[in-house]
């Protein structure tokens, strides 16, 4: 037997116990039983700077030295 509630609620009554009765949507967007998870966001990846004397920064610090000729004497 089904009971409606004064404040619009269902119960259902079987072998003498009451059962609140809630409605099943049609369909859910997202399954949580059958769909993946959605993935998490992707890290952003850090980007490598190698030391400066690394051959591939060789260049590019002999270069700056150079400029600094007016420091070349100082323990700076």
């Amino acid at each position: 037997m089904v009971i409606e509630t004064f404040d619009g609620q269902l119960l259902a009554n079987i072998a003498d116990k009451l059962y609140l009765m809630e409605e099943v949507p049609e369909y859910e967007l997202i399954s949580k039983e059958f769909d993946a998870p959605k993935e998490a966001p992707k890290k952003e990846k850090k980007k490598y700077i190698p030391p400066m004397n690394h051959p591939w920064r060789k260049a590019s610090f002999v270069s700056y030295a150079a400029k600094q000729k007016h420091r070349y004497g100082a323990n700076v």
